[in-house]
């Protein structure tokens, strides 16, 4: 319903009375969703995108940072032993991928063309 309150329109839905509208406003928000779940998933398909080992490593670091915040906002309970063992997971594989590239770096033997060095 539509009626005129001084030079503009108030819309009021009819589903809900003022004093129900009133009580609705005056309590606090809650979406019930743990923002980090998003942030960490978010930070995984930036580790499988990554061109490059240390953007890779990097980006397991953080989605291993936020999957343990998203363990915290949560109870003791299954969905926080998941969160746990992602964040593990990634700082397993994030540690993999930076011992391959200081492997890569200081244990190849490969000579030098000795043409290129002049």
């Amino acid at each position: 319903m539509t009626r005129a309150a001084g030079d503009r329109e108030v819309c009021r839905p009819r589903s809900c009375s003022p004093s129900r509208a009133k009580a609705s406003m005056l309590r606090p928000m809650s979406f019930g969703k743990n923002p980090y779940v998003a942030k960490a998933q978010a930070a995984e398909l930036l580790a499988e995108r990554a061109r490059d080992e240390a953007s890779r490593s990097r980006a397991h670091r953080e989605a291993a940072h936020e999957w343990e915040r998203a363990a915290d906002r949560e109870k003791p309970g299954k969905r926080r032993d998941e969160y746990l063992a992602a964040a593990e997971r990634h700082r397993a594989l994030a540690e993999s991928v930076a011992e391959t590239q200081t492997e890569q770096r200081f244990f190849d033997t490969s000579e030098p063309d000795p043409q290129s060095l002049n």
